[in-house]
């Protein structure tokens, strides 16, 4: 499970097991300021994917390259994929979206993927 609470919570996925980092360069995904969101930090890009789908790590890592973004909206039961900045590639499955007063809270379970980026 990774925990994304605001724009503080930056997760580098590329870690083993992931973990909270404010390294420039390292994190991979963050939450966002105003709503439950994904963004993608460092090098790293996220693509919106079906609801409730499960896409296997060439799915995730192709509509990463293909229709990747720096940000995409969640709620739950969403699933989002994340190609890494160092070239591994992650689904998160969103099974908690909403706002507190304070900031926006997005829970989600992870699997994360080693394989050769596109076009190797």
């Amino acid at each position: 499970m990774v925990l994304l609470a605001g724009p503080r919570s930056r997760r580098d996925l590329d870690a083993k097991p992931p973990r909270l980092s404010e390294r420039d360069g390292e994190p991979d995904i963050r939450g966002a300021w105003l709503r439950p969101a994904v963004e993608a930090d460092s090098d790293a890009q996220v693509a919106l994917m079906r609801p409730r789908s499960e896409p296997s790590a060439i799915q995730c890592r192709d509509a990463a390259a293909a229709e990747g973004s720096d940000e995409v909206k969640v709620d739950e039961d969403d699933v989002v994929c994340v190609s890494t900045g160092a070239g591994r590639v992650a689904r998160l499955t969103i099974v908690d979206a909403h706002s507190t007063t304070t900031s926006p809270i997005v829970r989600a379970r992870v699997v994360i993927w080693d394989m050769p980026a596109t076009g190797q």
